[in-house]
């Protein structure tokens, strides 16, 4: 698995919602 680029969490934030991407933990300082 690849890691996202910042630009890409934001992306997938915008598209599932930030409470999916906090229980994934793909995006824990992004999310913050």
């Amino acid at each position: 698995a690849q890691m996202p680029s910042a630009a890409e969490e934001l992306a997938y934030e915008l598209e599932h919602g930030s409470a999916e991407i906090k229980s994934s933990g793909k995006g824990a300082q992004a999310g913050a």
